[in-house]
């Protein structure tokens, strides 16, 4: 049986290689082409690296068309290392390579290589160290550059041609000085690095600018080489085109030096020049080009390495020791050198403070796996920052260091404030860095905190300073907001009791005195730390003012301010979740704080206010202010706050109070409850308003139309003559579903056909401005009325008398008397229609009204009391245009209501009843 099984995918190797050059293979076309490849390139890989090849040489010293082996050696050589910025780095090598296989000059080999992996470790490959690699293919003339076809297993080599050693050999050179250009080139690659210009510099060969691009290499960790891209050989009429891909660092042969100046957006250096250098944080380096380079502390570490070898080589050692312990050392390249400056004292002893602030300021966050370093880094922020916590302070409010860095500078900071009496003896609150974290604190830190509060308990034993509470409390405050007392210093014992003494001896003093107390509140400026606040609250509880005084006095009232300002409304008004449940006596004055300040409303907190007040033991000796200040009738009381006080203190709160929610809030079941409470007060209270009102909203969430006309008008009365009221005591400001039941109530009452009821003023006018919505119900009412008979024949004929006087068009409407419901609409599914045609419709839909008797009857009995007056032919002409009106207004409406026999014909009764009126005339 076949094994079907897949096994792992295929690793895909680190390295990735091909050839390109123009050439003619025995089975293809000839020309420029890649040759071979090696490492699995992908098409997309080829196509890109592919792209930045050239096939043009442009070289400054020209090679016979028959060269020997050393003219071969020593000819010219572009390489070329670009990182894409996404951890993968390409080399472009390029030889010439003599006649191509047409036999025409120029031809151009380049062998490329792609490093998918920048940033493993290892080997701490830097990209120049290729430089000369006896892997690089060099092949000159047709036959050798037919034969050079890449090893699927090669492997490129680094170093072997241009090591560390020959660095040495390069820097330390007799007959030439090279620490100074050194400098202004580290310097000037930084600045590049950083978004500054490219840097160009003029050798005799490419061999020298390998040799400095390999002496900047040597002074930065290879990780953060491998970001620095450069190209040995380039000349001056690309550059524009080389920095932009990304290039950093170029070289140009020295045949091009006349063409530079012109490129003013480049730093020039040459080779052989000694730059006027300048310092940290003073002048720049001057180029004799003419370019400014601003000076780092990378040049001035490098320059106490390059003392001699011996300091060199150790120096760049442990360099590389600290990044492979670190691993990612950050995107300063000084700061694995400034690290083995202090880890090296003996040879770095003069530039301690320039190591200390590259380690300050580019720490990475790795560090902080590496305990030894770390714990020197910490060191060295400490002894670098001065000795007090000014010092530390002024130095955060510099805001220079890094992320890591910063944490131990806070740290520092933190652990100096607890130990220097003079700062903190400096009026207001001790400043904390709003990026401190509570994670921050160490247990150093918290048994600082902890010797501190102990010190203050023992000071206030012994010491009579003035200054010493005030101080007391911002000492408090800072270890607070720190919180390093909460967290614990190891040690299993609390300081609780500690601070709660230090706090009674303080507040105590003052806490009878209400003009002590605004002193000392001044003096002591404002508490920032919750937990502080309430440990501040819980001693003056104690004190004796707080026990014996009413509501609303326990406290100074620059205490209230000083206190309880930073408290949400919320944590008050939590305390009346249970009806019955017992309210803390500082709640109270929180809550009475609140209602003081024009705040009681907010989330319910008068209502805490309000339950201390009225308890048995508050109510007669509570100040008149306070309950002014607790029981203000603005904004309204809301059912929630009033089911609350009148389940515990039931009829104590006036009635007053009750009319706003119990008519202009939303249906809730706190308002249900309240009205349920409400009205169970009507045995003891019958008439009342409050129960009356009640009565009037439950009637409006439940109303359904029944009972005989006669009834269902009587309780229309009752509604109307309710609302009314209702309406004067919240100036017309009624509930949604309270406006609807007027609007029901109108109807019923208008549609009396023996006596039409004149409608209070301010019902007339709820009507008239009332605008009806989909949930209000009106519409289902009136159709249930009529099913019920509440809204009979007699009632039905009443309402159309209505409608057709009130119509748009009407004829001589000016004798008849305007009605306030003739324009008002009600929806009807999406639709709106008249309020008044919403009965009529529905009865003749379902066949409860004949429309021809109606309208005889209306004719008969109702228009005729609109002619007393004028000429007969002017009654008669009216009488017959509102008649026309009525059969067209009649048919409309019939066709409105889904009705399909149209009756067309005039009224039966239309002859007869013109002849009593000629008679009558």
């Amino acid at each position: 049986m076949a094994d079907n099984s897949t096994g792992p995918p295929p690793v895909t190797p680190r390295w990735g290689q091909l050839t390109y050059t123009s050439f003619d293979p025995d089975n293809g076309a000839g020309g420029w082409q890649v040759m071979s490849t090696a490492g699995g390139l992908s098409d997309a890989e080829i196509e890109s690296l592919r792209q930045r090849i050239v096939t043009r040489f442009d070289s400054a010293t020209p090679l016979g068309s028959f060269p020997n082996a050393a003219e071969l050696e020593a000819m010219p050589r572009r390489l070329t290392y670009i990182a894409d910025g996404r951890g993968r780095g390409a080399y472009w090598h390029s030889t010439m390579a003599g006649r191509d296989a047409t036999g025409r000059p120029g031809n151009v080999f380049s062998h490329v290589l792609l490093d998918r992996d920048t940033a493993q470790p290892t080997p701490a490959v830097r990209p120049i160290e290729i430089w000369r690699s006896p892997g690089l293919l060099c092949p000159f003339g047709q036959d050798q550059v037919r034969e050079a076809v890449l090893r699927e297993d090669a492997i490129p080599s680094f170093g072997e041609s241009l090591g560390r050693q020959d660095v040495l050999d390069f820097l330390f050179d007799q007959t030439e000085w090279r620490v100074g250009l050194l400098s202004a080139l580290l310097d000037a690659v930084s600045a590049a690095l950083n978004g500054g210009p490219g840097v160009v510099l003029i050798t005799d060969s490419a061999e020298s600018a390998a040799l400095w691009i390999a002496a900047v290499s040597r002074l930065a960790p290879a990780g953060w080489v491998r970001q620095m891209n450069f190209s040995v050989y380039e000349r001056a009429a690309g550059l524009d085109a080389v920095f932009d891909r990304g290039v950093h660092l170029v070289g140009v042969p020295r045949a091009d030096a006349d063409a530079l100046p012109k490129h003013s957006g480049f730093i020039i250096l040459d080779e052989h020049e000694v730059p006027d250098l300048g310092e940290v944080g003073g002048r720049p380096h001057q180029a004799q080009a003419g370019s400014l380079i601003e000076p780092t502390h990378w040049s001035a570490l490098a320059q106490a390495a390059l003392v001699d070898r011996a300091t060199f080589a150790a120096a760049t050692s442990m360099m590389d020791d600290v990044a492979v312990r670190v691993g990612d050392t950050g995107q300063e390249p000084s700061w694995a050198l400034a690290m083995a400056a202090l880890l090296l004292p003996d040879l770095f002893g003069d530039y301690e403070a320039e190591a200390a602030a590259v380690v300050a300021r580019h720490s990475p966050d790795s560090l902080a796996g590496d305990e030894e370093l770390m714990q020197l880094a910490r060191a060295t922020m400490q002894w670098s920052r001065g000795d007090s916590a000014g010092e530390a302070w002024a130095e955060l409010e510099r805001d220079n260091a890094s992320t890591l860095m910063r944490q131990v500078l806070i740290q520092t900071y933190v652990q100096r404030s607890l130990e220097d009496d003079d700062w903190l003896a400096r009026p207001g609150p001790v400043p904390l860095p709003s990026d401190y974290r509570a994670e921050f604190s160490t247990r150093a830190l918290r048994q600082a905190a902890r010797a501190a509060i102990l010190t203050l308990q023992h000071k206030f034993t012994g010491e009579k300073s003035s200054e010493l509470p005030t101080r007391a409390l911002r000492i408090l405050d800072f270890i607070h907001r720190a919180g390093l007392v909460s967290a614990g210093d190891g040690s299993g014992e609390s300081v609780d009791d500690a601070i709660a003494e230090i706090l009674e001896r303080t507040l105590f003093q003052v806490v009878d005195d209400d003009e002590r107390a605004k002193r000392f509140v001044f003096e002591a400026g404002a508490l920032l730390a919750d937990p502080l606040r309430q440990e501040v609250l819980a001693a003056v509880q104690n004190s004796a003012r707080f026990l014996s005084e009413p509501a609303g006095n326990r406290l100074p009232p620059a205490f209230c301010d000083w206190l309880f300002g930073a408290f949400p409304a919320s944590a008050v008004s939590s305390m009346f979740s249970e009806p019955y449940a017992a309210v803390p006596a500082m709640a109270v004055e929180q809550a009475i704080w609140s209602c003081r300040n024009g705040q009681g409303h907010i989330d319910g907190v008068r209502v805490v206010a309000a339950t201390g007040v009225l308890e048995p033991r508050q109510i007669d000796v509570v100040s008149d202010s306070v309950v002014a200040q607790v029981f203000s009738f603005e904004p309204p009381w809301r059912s929630a706050e009033l089911l609350f006080l009148e389940l515990r203190f039931p009829g104590e709160m006036l009635s007053g109070f009750f009319p706003p929610a119990l008519l202009t809030e939303e249906w809730s079941e706190p308002l249900a409850e309240l009205i349920d409470v409400v009205q169970d007060r009507e045995p003891n209270a019958p008439g009342s308003p409050e129960v009356r009102f009640a009565q009037l909203r439950r009637a409006a969430k439940f109303s359904v139309p029944s009972g005989s006309p006669d009834e269902a008008r009587a309780g229309a009365d009752w509604i109307l003559s309710a609302a009314e009221h209702a309406m004067k005591v919240v100036d017309g400001r009624l509930a949604q579903e309270l406006r609807a039941l007027v609007i029901k109530a109108a109807v019923i009452a208008v549609a009396n056909p023996r006596s039409r009821l004149e409608l209070p003023r301010e019902v007339q006018s709820h009507v008239t401005d009332y605008v009806s919505v989909p949930a209000d119900g009106v519409f289902e009412f009136l159709q249930t009325s009529v099913d019920t008979r509440v809204l009979g024949q007699a009632e039905i004929q009443e309402l159309t008398r209505l409608a057709i006087e009130t119509a748009p068009g009407y004829p001589g409407a000016e004798d008849v008397p305007g009605d306030f419901m003739s324009g008002m609409t009600v929806f009807a599914g999406t639709d709106r229609i008249p309020l008044l045609e919403v009965p009529i419709r529905h009865a003749i839909r379902t066949g409860q009204t004949d429309p021809q008797s109606m309208c005889d009857a209306i004719l008969a009995k109702n228009w005729n009391r609109s002619f007393n007056t004028g000429s007969e032919r002017l009654v008669e002409k009216i009488y017959e245009e509102r008649q026309k009106f009525s059969r067209e207004w009649w048919k409309k409406l019939r066709q409105d209501a889904g009705s399909t026999e149209l009756d067309t014909a005039k009224p039966t009764r239309f002859g007869g009843f013109m002849s009593a009126m000629r008679k009558d005339r």
